[in-house]
C-alpha cells in the first residue's frame, strides 16, 4: 500500500473499533489533507453532538512522535474542542503519554481511550500486533533524507532549483539526492508544478517525517558529544562561548554554529529558561570551543552537535547569537522532552512552524 491507501485504511479499520467500542452510529468526515487542516473530524450523536478532531499518524512510536502529534491535532482545534489520533499501533509508553493529556486514541490491533463520563469510559490496553512495525523503507528517514526534508521546509524556494542545487545545499550526494526525492514524489508529499517546476504538496507530512527521523536517526549522526563547563549559568556559558569564537577565530570564514533546544527557544518565545547550552558547530568551530575548559560528562550542561549543513542556521539573535532553525529547535525541545521544554515546543509550534506551512510556497 502506498501512504494515502495506508491511512486510509488506518481510518477506516480505527473507526469500525470505535463503533464497535461505542456502539453507536458514528459520522467521519475526512478534510481534504493540509498543514492547518485535521486528516478527519469524527461526530458522536448526542444532545449535543460530540465532535473530535482527528489526527492519523501511520506509525507512533517515541515520546517525541506522540507530542508531535498532540500539538498538531491541538493547532487544528478550538480551545475546548477534544481531540483524537487513529495509527497503526500504540505502544504502551505512547498511550501514557495520551491519557495524561486526555488525548483520545485508538488503533487497528484493539487499543482505545475514550474518556467522556457519563456518556462513555473505555481504556483498552495491552493489545500488541502480530509483528512489531519494522523501520519504515526508504530513504526519507535516514540521514541523507532528513536533511533534505530540513531545507525544502526552512527554504521551499530551492524545489526551484535543480537537483544539484538541493544535493549541494543540503550537502548531500546527487545520486542520494535523486533516490529521495523520488521518494517524495512517489508518497506525493512533492509534486510537479509549472514550467517543470516542484511544489510542496503536503508539507504537513514532510514535517512528522523530520520529526520522526530527528530523534532517532539525524541527531544522533550529528552528536559530538557532552560537557560540562565551569560555570553554571547556560548565558554564561553561551557568552564564554561566543568569546571564544569571536575571539580566537577572527581569521574563519564564514558563521559556522548556531545555538539550539533551551536557550534557542528562550530567544524565540521569552518563555523559557534553562542550563543547558546545546549548539550545532562546525569542524573549526568546535576547535575553538574545545580550547575552553569542559570535561566530558554524560549528564553535562554542553551539548555539542555537528552543524550538518549552513541552511540549518535560522536567524540571528541579539548581540550576534545565531540560532538554528525553528525546526531544529522545536525537534530539539521534543528530544529533551521535560515539562517546561515541551510546552514551549508547542509555543514554537503554533506560532513558528503550522503557520509557516499554510501555504505552499514552493510555488510562491
Amino acid at each position: 500500500m502506498n501512504i494515502v491507501e495506508t491511512q486510509n485504511y488506518i481510518v477506516h479499520t480505527c473507526l469500525e473499533n470505535v463503533k464497535h467500542l461505542l456502539g453507536r452510529n458514528i459520522t467521519i468526515h475526512k478534510e481534504p489533507r493540509g498543514p492547518r487542516q485535521p486528516d478527519f473530524i469524527l461526530t458522536l450523536p448526542g444532545h449535543p453532538n460530540l465532535k473530535f478532531i482527528g489526527e492519523c499518524k501511520t506509525n507512533i512510536a517515541t515520546r517525541e512522535q506522540a507530542n508531535h502529534a498532540m500539538f498538531q491535532a491541538r493547532a487544528n482545534a478550538s480551545p475546548n474542542a477534544q481531540v483524537i489520533v487513529f495509527t497503526r499501533w500504540i505502544p504502551e509508553a505512547v498511550a501514557q503519554e495520551f491519557r495524561e493529556h486526555r488525548v483520545f486514541f485508538a488503533d487497528t490491533v484493539g487499543n482505545a481511550y475514550l474518556w467522556h463520563p457519563p456518556q462513555f469510559v473505555v481504556d483498552i490496553r495491552g493489545h500488541r500486533p502480530e509483528a512489531k512495525p519494522g523501520p519504515e523503507p526508504g530513504r526519507i528517514v535516514e540521514v541523507a533524507g532528513l536533511k533534505i526534508c530540513h531545507l525544502l521546509l526552512t527554504q521551499p524556494e530551492m524545489l526551484r532549483k535543480p537537483l544539484r542545487a538541493i544535493a549541494q545545499e543540503a550537502q548531500v550526494a546527487l545520486g542520494t539526492a535523486h533516490a529521495v526525492m523520488h521518494e517524495l514524489m512517489a508518497a506525493r508529499w512533492i509534486l510537479p508544478g509549472k514550467n517543470d517546476e516542484r511544489r510542496l504538496a503536503d508539507p504537513k507530512a514532510l514535517i512528522d517525517a523530520f520529526v520522526r527521523g530527528y530523534a532517532l536517526k539525524l541527531r544522533p549522526a550529528c552528536l559530538i558529544g557532552r560537557y560540562r563547563h565551569r560555570n553554571t549559568d547556560a548565558g554564561a556559558i553561551l557568552k564564554a562561548l561566543r568569546n571564544r569564537i569571536v575571539h580566537e577565530g577572527a581569521g574563519i570564514p564564514g558563521m559556522g554554529w548556531a545555538v539550539t533546544g533551551g536557550l534557542a527557544a528562550r530567544e524565540l518565545t521569552q518563555h523559557l529558561e534553562t542550563d543547558n547550552v546545546t549548539m550545532f558547530v562546525d569542524e573549526p568551530t568546535e576547535q575553538l570551543i574545545r580550547q575552553e575548559t569542559m570535561l566530558p560528562d554524560k549528564n553535562g550542561n554542553v551539548t555539542l552537535l555537528r552543524l550538518f549543513a549552513p541552511n540549518a542556521i535560522g536567524r540571528i539573535a541579539p548581540e550576534g547569537i545565531p540560532l538554528a532553525t525553528p525546526l531544529l529547535v522545536y525537534a530539539e525541545l521534543l528530544n529533551e522532552g521535560g515539562p517546561r521544554e515541551l510546552e514551549t515546543a508547542q509555543m514554537i509550534f503554533e506560532k513558528e512552524i503550522a503557520p509557516e506551512a499554510r501555504f505552499d510556497r514552493g510555488t510562491a
